[in-house]
């Protein structure tokens, strides 16, 4: 069933038990959307992102869905992400150096590639530069 976007709500911690559950007796992400009354690409999206990680040869393969992890994860990225642009304004020396990229012509993902090629101790998001860096920058 799919909702509108005004009436988006994210996932609780109740659902996120309830699609452990029901993954483990093997229901499909379509099943398990008509249960929680939430779209399949949600549920998929939640499964994808949240689910454990397990290290292999070669790199990296999906473990299973386990909800207390799932919240464990969706609360870790949220907590670090609500003050990410802040920190661009806290380091005189960060700003300066986004600064001159962007007079320079560089795209946000050029700025951000350049930065994790540099290993900078901040790593910008094209996301996090959208909403945090441009807006403040036009009063500048």
């Amino acid at each position: 069933m799919k909702k509108s976007k005004n009436n988006y709500t994210q996932i609780k911690k109740e659902e996120r038990n309830e699609i452990s559950i029901l993954l483990k007796r093997g229901y499909s992400y379509k099943e398990i959307a008509q249960v929680l009354k939430r779209d399949k690409s949600t549920i998929s999206r939640e499964v994808e992102r949240n689910r454990r990680k397990i290290r292999a040869q070669g790199g990296t393969r999906n473990g299973p869905y386990e909800a207390i992890l799932a919240q464990s994860k969706t609360h870790n990225r949220r907590k670090n992400s609500k003050y990410q642009g802040k920190k661009i304004w806290l380091n005189e020396s960060l700003l300066k150096y986004i600064k001159t990229k962007i007079r320079k012509g560089w795209s946000p993902d050029v700025i951000a590639g350049r930065m994790r090629i540099e290993k900078k101790p901040f790593m910008l998001q094209k996301q996090l530069f959208m909403s945090s860096f441009t807006v403040p920058m036009a009063r500048t």
